[in-house]
């Protein structure tokens, strides 16, 4: 009975820049709001409100949400853990019938494959270092796409795996 387990791992200050920007620029617009008078005090304010909704989504999307990876006997086990809540997103089987690729890889031969469903349980809003994992959806036909953030090991074992 194997068991790995890998947790995602933040890259980078880019994409905390970019939200601590939306921050401040919705607050820009309420505070020139203002100042502004008729339609344009309610563009200003609509548009504050657009920066800080998207502010809440990727910043509790991105950098509150800590994502895990398991894989115990032939399954993928995902789960996030958000302030004290540990949540379980589902198991996969991975076999022989899956693939795997960096994500590098993956864009040259995305063309080749057609996709049924598509998630996204990456640590980073820009992964560097992703991997794709498909499984066959036998169902409504094509492939069912994972993209995660492995580590070297992880990424190893499934690649034994799935070759």
């Amino acid at each position: 009975m194997s068991s790995y387990r890998c947790e995602g791992r933040r890259q980078g200050v880019l994409s905390l820049i970019f939200c601590i920007s939306l921050l401040f620029f919705s607050l820009a617009c309420f505070f020139l709001s203002r100042y502004l008078a008729g339609h344009l005090r309610i563009v200003g304010q609509g548009l504050g409100v657009v920066l800080l909704i998207l502010f809440v989504q990727i910043s509790s999307r991105y950098f509150l949400t800590a994502y895990t990876y398991t894989l115990e006997d032939g399954l993928l086990s995902l789960s996030s853990l958000s302030g004290r809540r540990m949540k379980n997103l589902g198991s996969l089987p991975v076999t022989r019938d899956c693939l795997l690729f960096k994500k590098e890889d993956w864009q040259k031969k995305k063309r080749d494959y057609p996709l049924s469903h598509r998630f996204s349980y990456c640590q980073n809003p820009f992964p560097k270092d992703s991997a794709v994992l498909l499984f066959p959806d036998r169902e409504k036909g094509g492939y069912i796409l994972l993209e995660f953030e492995p580590d070297e090991t992880l990424f190893s074992l499934l690649s034994k795996i799935t070759a």
